[in-house]
């Protein structure tokens, strides 16, 4: 090749400390020592000298720029020297003249190892301490990198005595003693070369790696343990696939580069803090000169590392296609990984050039039930426990089954997670689709899917069943983790009709999950699908009924309260009827009574829980605490407080804590909806302080069982509470949480709801215009999604916020509407409110003080007949305000200190301590 000679100055510069990055001003100092340059000239002879390499080309590197520091020479070279034989008479003798480690040679230095600058220290620390270690992991994630990286460090410690042998071309293991002892520099003469080698081992103290065992395993572990023991100045870093179980060996466990989760890694300057993302981009700077990551590729390499779990090899092959496709390109082609990894780096070994290759290389190694089990377990979209490989991989024997997920996993081939339950296992991306290439090759493929899809219908309909606890045997959320493999089920028998009995049933038996972890739209989607895939002889069916209950209720989440849903509900409680199914019809009874709550419909709510409790009370069914809570908030919403206390009471003291409380059939929670219940009823008879101790309790536990849904239930309802005792800071709180959760979870509903909350909030803090605007908006989006459970109080607040902006007539015409719909609904809960309101805005107007009067009145009225004691603090407040204007000062008095006195609590609250101010005005 041709090099100018300022190019081939640059190369001896970098060649000579092969490895290591040489600064800009350091190359420029010793090429051009007496002339003044440009940066630029270094760049265009750095070019020049790289296109005459062929660095770049079929993943081929030689320099390295490393930004912000210089250059770096990477590519593996040996040196020539002199050598001479001895040719002593001894069997096996060493060969004079060739420095110890050198012979072999130790491969070059390559640029910094990204984020394993700790394993580095810790492997040579142990290396040092224990004189034997062995680092075990999978394909590509960097076993070899790291053992010569420690090699490199050590080099000083063992006065250049290091020793590195690759065993990957040796195929017969009887052959590992004499080549090993070749390395030393001995001629071997003998069979036997160990005595030789142990008398030489003795001198002075020696580093061997051994790179590559796995598929001479035995031999090696023979070899190590045997010299480990008769060389005590030996030390030995071994690099395989699994450890050698010998006598000595300590085993470092490599594990993948740290990846960012699926919140991290969304800017630049995020990203960049993964070690996975610092060698992504490391390598793509390598092949497209001045690379840089920037915010918007950031989240996009950040989902590449991820998906490829941090193996080190696989994010090199990856960044070094990003001159031809993209970082976009390569997030696409990652549905077919192997398109993307079949080149690598010329100057690499082997088995490293590419991630094929790599795993050929595991694969062929293992055992005929070792790779059957191996390729059917690909078939897991996530991870997966034993019971599952069972149902699926399994042609023997549980014991023998048993042994070969062990060997499996001490060969880095399967990985384990081991947590609070039993332990579950996964494949690492890059190795399941190699796997499922394998498993289609076999034509297993579709019997796996299936085989997966029966074993989770069967778990999934165990754990659904009803018990007569109400809490199944097999919490559902215990399945979580495996949604992924249970989606890839569905997806699987709904493309092409396949089995469209099976995935019906599959995805009756997973809707509760779907639910339960608030992947509403999932829900939906399925339950519709399964429903429009089902032959016309399974209509009517359970699994029909079934299906038609979780459309119905993920409608309701998602879409809103529709008649398209109440349809999905009354068909599926036709069919329990119909086939005589008293325990779903119970469900579809509570479905419903909590679509009649949202739709504000009080009435009908509370006949239809009269006929649940009618159920759950015959022959002692399950459904008793789900009747309680229903009569509770049927109560509740009639203004009965004191039955309302009784039954939320009830519902507590029956109810389980924990995992087991979680009630995941229609995506809420019971014992939730009693707190909130039992927290407003408490703070409406008069107990402030106990409401919000209660309605803390309920967020905490909403936020210790992670649902989305049953989260955003507890916080519309607590914010009302916040908003009562005028804790506008703890509002704000819970409102921000409601919108950004509601968001999250795709909740319009509640997202709508939060909205506003924060326009009533705006009103106590100054801002009436933008509160008025923001209420405006939420009650109409809630309207055209027919959730009115909130309208009332929603028009009574704009009502109040109309006064405020100076708006008499809107405001009068708004309460009006919040007292029809009263008349109408039965939502005699705020009846009291809405009084007290009318009569804020009568007096606002200026001229029809009487009226005021007797809306007050009337307000105080239903108070005392509900036993609502704030409710009744509120207006007397107004009233005796009233009074006192008209300089009826002795009778306010007389009106407001009583109904203060009754208070034993609460006196930090708004409402007392604005009723406690007036009364000391009025003394």
């Amino acid at each position: 090749m041709t090099i100018g000679g300022r190019a081939l100055d640059i190369l001896l510069c970098l060649v000579e400390r092969a490895g290591e990055v040489v600064g800009r001003s350091e190359l420029v100092e010793k090429v051009w020592p007496t002339v003044t340059v440009e940066d630029g000239s270094l760049r265009f002879h750095v070019a020049a000298l790289r296109k005459a390499l062929g660095d770049g080309k079929d993943g081929a590197r030689y320099i390295a720029n490393v930004p912000g520091r210089g250059y770096c020479f990477v590519a593996p070279f040996t040196r020539d020297r002199a050598q001479s034989a001895n040719g002593g008479a001894t069997d096996a003798a060493p060969i004079l003249g060739a420095p110890p480690g050198r012979r072999i040679g130790l491969p070059a230095r390559l640029p910094r190892l990204i984020g394993r600058d700790a394993m580095i220290t810790a492997v040579g620390g142990q290396l040092l301490d224990k004189r034997f270690v062995s680092i075990v992991g999978p394909a590509g994630i960097g076993k070899t990198m790291l053992a010569l990286a420690v090699a490199h460090r050590l080099v000083p410690h063992f006065d250049g005595s290091v020793y590195f042998a690759d065993l990957a071309p040796v195929t017969d293991p009887a052959m590992l003693p004499s080549t090993l002892a070749s390395l030393f520099g001995l001629s071997v003469r003998h069979d036997d070369p160990e005595p030789s080698l142990i008398r030489l081992l003795e001198e002075k103290p020696v580093l061997v790696i051994i790179d590559c065992c796995e598929h001479v395993v035995e031999a090696v572990a023979l070899w190590t343990e045997r010299m480990f023991a008769a060389s005590p100045r030996l030390h030995i870093l071994t690099t395989s696939r699994e450890s050698l179980r010998v006598e000595g060996e300590h085993v470092y466990r490599l594990f993948p580069l740290d990846i960012p989760t699926e919140l991290e890694g969304q800017t630049a300057a995020d990203a960049i803090r993964f070690p996975s993302v610092q060698l992504f981009v490391e390598r793509a700077a390598a092949c497209v000169d001045r690379f840089e990551l920037n915010d918007a590729d950031a989240p996009i390499v950040s989902e590449i590392c991820r998906r490829l779990d941090g193996i080190a090899l696989a994010i090199e092959l990856a960044a070094g296609r990003v001159e031809a496709y993209g970082v976009y390109g390569i997030s696409k082609l990652l549905d077919d990984h192997f398109k993307l990894f079949t080149r690598g780096r010329r100057t690499a070994l082997p088995r490293h050039q590419t991630l094929s290759a790599a795993l050929d290389w595991s694969y062929d190694l293992l055992t005929d039930g070792e790779r059957a089990v191996l390729r059917r377990v690909a078939s897991f979209a996530g991870s997966f426990t034993f019971d599952a490989i069972e149902a699926v991989a399994a042609d023997g024997e549980e014991a023998q089954l048993i042994d070969i997920v062990a060997d499996l996993a001490a060969k880095s081939l399967i990985a384990v997670e081991i947590g609070t339950g039993s332990p579950r296992y996964r494949l690492l991306a890059t190795t399941r689709a190699y796997m499922l290439a394998k498993l289609a090759d076999s034509g297993e493929l579709s019997c796996c899917f299936l085989r997966q899809a029966e074993h989770f219908c069967r778990l999934l309909q165990q754990a659904g069943e009803i018990s007569p606890t109400e809490v199944p045997v097999t919490p559902l959320i215990t399945h979580g983790e495996d949604i992924v493999n249970i989606r890839a089920c569905l997806v699987w028998m709904f493309s092409a009709e396949r089995e469209p009995d099976l995935g019906a049933a599959l995805a009756a038996a997973a809707a509760p999950l779907f639910l339960e972890l608030s992947l509403l739209t999932e829900c939906h989607a399925w339950a519709r699908r399964a429903i429009e895939a089902l032959p016309p002889e399974a209509r009517g069916s359970s699994s029909d009924m079934k299906l038609y209950m979780w459309l119905g209720i993920s409608i309701t989440f998602t879409e809103g309260n529709t008649e398209d849903a109440e349809a999905a509900l009354l068909h599926g409680l036709a069919i329990a009827r119909a086939i005589d199914d008293r325990d779903h019809e119970f469900l579809f009874l509570e479905a419903l009574y909590i679509f009649q709550l949202r739709v504000a419909n009080f009435h009908a709510a509370a006949m239809i829980a009269s006929d649940a409790k009618t159920i759950a009370d015959d022959r002692e069914r399950n459904g008793k605490r789900a009747a309680d809570w229903m009569l509770a908030s049927s109560d509740h919403f009639a203004g009965n407080y004191a039955s309302a206390r009784r039954y939320s009471e009830r519902e507590l003291n029956g109810a389980e804590t924990g995992a087991s409380a979680r009630m995941p059939r229609f995506g809420i929670n019971h014992r939730i909806h009693a707190h909130d219940a039992l927290a407003r009823t408490l703070w409406i008879q008069g107990y402030p302080d106990q409401a919000i101790a209660i309605a803390r309790r309920s967020i905490d536990e909403a936020q210790r069982l992670g649902h989305g849904v049953s989260s955003c239930i507890t916080l519309l309802w607590t914010t009302s509470l916040a908003l009562w005792v005028d804790d506008l800071a703890f509002a704000e709180q819970l409102i921000d949480a409601l919108v950004d959760l509601a968001q999250k979870h795709s909740l319009p509903p509640y997202h709508a709801v939060g909205l506003g909350w924060k326009g009533v909030l705006s009103f106590a803090t100054g801002d009436c215009d933008g509160g008025v605007k923001l209420l405006q908006a939420s009650i109409t989006t809630l309207a055209s999604i027919r959730y009115k459970m909130l309208k009332t109080v929603f028009l009574s607040h704009l009502s109040e916020g109309l006064i405020a902006v100076g708006e008499q007539a809107r405001a009068l015409a708004t309460i009006r509407k919040a007292a029809d719909r009263v008349a109408c609904t039965g939502e005699l809960l705020y009846w009291p409110e809405v009084l007290r309101i009318q009569g804020d805005v009568l007096r606002a107007s200026k001229e029809n003080s009487m009226g005021a009067e007797e809306a007050y009145q009337a307000s105080l009225r239903w108070s005392r007949q509900q036993a609502a004691r704030s409710f009744e603090l509120r207006t007397a407040t107004r009233l005796a305000d009233l009074w006192h204007a008209q300089g009826r000062t002795c009778e306010a008095r007389a009106l407001l200190a009583p109904v203060y006195g009754s208070f034993t609590e609460g006196f930090e609250t708004g409402d007392l301590k604005k009723a406690r101010m007036l009364i000391d005005r009025l003394s």
